[in-house]
C-alpha cells in the first residue's frame, strides 16, 4: 500500500500528464492465460490501428501475438516482474487490460487485479465475471466490454481521457475503502472467530 500510494501520489502531482502516447497493459501471472489475452489480441489490433498515440505493454509470460508485430516499438515485452516493479509498471499504463474467459473458475478469481491498478491510479478494463463486475462501475472508477466490445470499449476509455485524473482518484480511493489491509481488520477477525 506504501508503495502504491508514492506511485499514485507522482501521478497526481503530474496531474497524470504522459509524452502523449496513450499506452495500454497486459499484465499475465502464468502461461495459463494466453487463452484470456486472446480474447482481446484483434481488438487490440484495430486500436493501435484506429488511434497512433496507442501503444501496448505485455507483462509476464505472453507474447503480444503475431498480428501485432507490424506496430513495432509500439507493442512492448516485458518479463515477469516482483510485486514492486509490478506496481511501478502497472502504474506507467493508462488501462490495465483484464480479460477472462466465461467460465465458473474465472467467476470465483478476486477483485486483486483490479485492487493492483486502481490503487496506483490506472483505470481497468475488464470482462463482466462476477467479482470485476460488482467491483467496476462502468465509465465511473473503470469500464466492463463483453468479448465482442473489447475495441469498442478500448476506444471509449481512450476518448474520455480527458476525466481521467477524476476517474483514477474514484478507482484509487475506491480500491483503498473496499480493499486495504486497514479496513479488512474486523472481518479477518470474525472469520478466525476472535
Amino acid at each position: 500500500m506504501a508503495l502504491s500510494d508514492q506511485v499514485y501520489e507522482a501521478k497526481r502531482a503530474g496531474n497524470f500528464k504522459r509524452d502523449g502516447s496513450i499506452c495500454l497493459g497486459y499484465f499475465s501471472g502464468s502461461p495459463s492465460h494466453r487463452f484470456d489475452y486472446a480474447i482481446v489480441e484483434s481488438a487490440l489490433e484495430l486500436v493501435l490501428e484506429a488511434d497512433p498515440r496507442t501503444t501496448l505493454m505485455v507483462v509476464g509470460y505472453i507474447d503480444a501475438g503475431p498480428t501485432l508485430a507490424r506496430f513495432g516499438h509500439r507493442v512492448c515485452k516485458q518479463p515477469f516482474h516482483d510485486y514492486v516493479n509490478l506496481q511501478h509498471l502497472i502504474g506507467s499504463v493508462e488501462l490495465n487490460l483484464m480479460p477472462l474467459q466465461a467460465n465458473v473458475f474465472t467467476d470465483s478469481k478476486s477483485e486483486l487485479k483490479y485492487f493492483e491498478a486502481a490503487v496506483v491510479g490506472t483505470l481497468s478494463i475488464a470482462s463482466p465475471s462476477y467479482t470485476y463486475a460488482a467491483a467496476i462501475r462502468h465509465g465511473e472508477n473503470g469500464y466492463i466490454a463483453r468479448a465482442h466490445q473489447w475495441a469498442e470499449v478500448m476506444l471509449q476509455a481512450i476518448a474520455e481521457l480527458e476525466g481521467y485524473p477524476q476517474r483514477a482518484a474514484t478507482a484509487q480511493h475506491d480500491a483503498r475503502e473496499k480493499f486495504g489491509w486497514f479496513n479488512q481488520v474486523d472481518c479477518i477477525i470474525n472469520a478466525l472467530g476472535w
